[in-house]
């Protein structure tokens, strides 16, 4: 079995890379840029793990992971994301992921993570375990109150996306994404273009790109 990568951070798939070659029990697959090229190359790869890192482009998690399956890409996920953007655990489950690892996790749940989703099972750290209780106890993000099409619309507002652009690069007429952007609104009870954007950004529905440092010697991936 083999295990591939889908990340720009080079840094942090070499880490991960160099763990997997030390534990000496998988084989390191394909490493992909991006989850398009995961997808073109989705016929080289079957009854493997993917570890996916938080997209570095204008979409969310869950938008990629909708693509994959979309394409007939389900095979075991493991997601590797940031604290401040750690959204919606049950819907993530629901989208092939196995286990979801903060950059800082320990190593120790890196390799726990991989062995699980190699046999197929989910692995919950403490924190996520965390999160997924809440998140029971609470209810799902507000979030899910939006379309589709609603969470694409307000993903390209928080890009700094004018309407219409957006309305060229979705095929709609600009007065079709000014109802779906009060929409937004109302259902999410936001006031104004920058509370969108916040929301966007804090709800995992516009990627941010940060500086990442990779530390090994601290026995965390980060």
């Amino acid at each position: 079995m083999q295990i591939h990568f889908v990340s720009t951070k080079k840094l942090l798939v070499e880490g991960m890379t160099l763990l997997l070659k030390e534990n000496g029990n998988y084989e390191i697959g394909r490493i992909f840029d991006s989850y398009k090229q995961l997808e073109e190359g989705r016929g080289l790869i079957s009854d493997d793990v993917v570890v996916l890192t938080d997209p570095e482009f204008d979409c969310s998690t869950v938008e990629v992971l909708e693509t994959l399956q979309s394409v007939g890409l389900r095979i075991p996920v493991v997601l590797i994301t940031r604290k401040n953007r750690l959204r919606s655990v049950t819907v993530l489950f629901k989208y092939c992921v196995r286990a979801i690892l903060l950059e800082d996790s320990r190593v120790t749940d890196f390799y726990a993570s991989i062995a699980a989703a190699t046999s197929g099972k989910p692995y919950l750290t403490a924190t996520i375990s965390q999160a997924l209780t809440e998140e029971i106890l609470h209810g799902e993000p507000k979030q899910k109150k939006l379309s589709h099409r609603e969470r694409q619309v307000m993903g390209l507002i928080a890009s700094g996306i004018k309407n219409n652009e957006i309305a060229r690069r979705l095929s709609l007429s600009e007065k079709t994404v000014s109802s779906h952007k009060n929409n937004i609104k109302i259902r999410l009870n936001l006031h104004g273009t920058s509370e969108i954007v916040q929301y966007a950004i804090e709800n995992d529905l516009v990627a941010r790109k940060k500086p990442l440092a990779t530390s090994l010697s601290t026995n965390r991936l980060v």
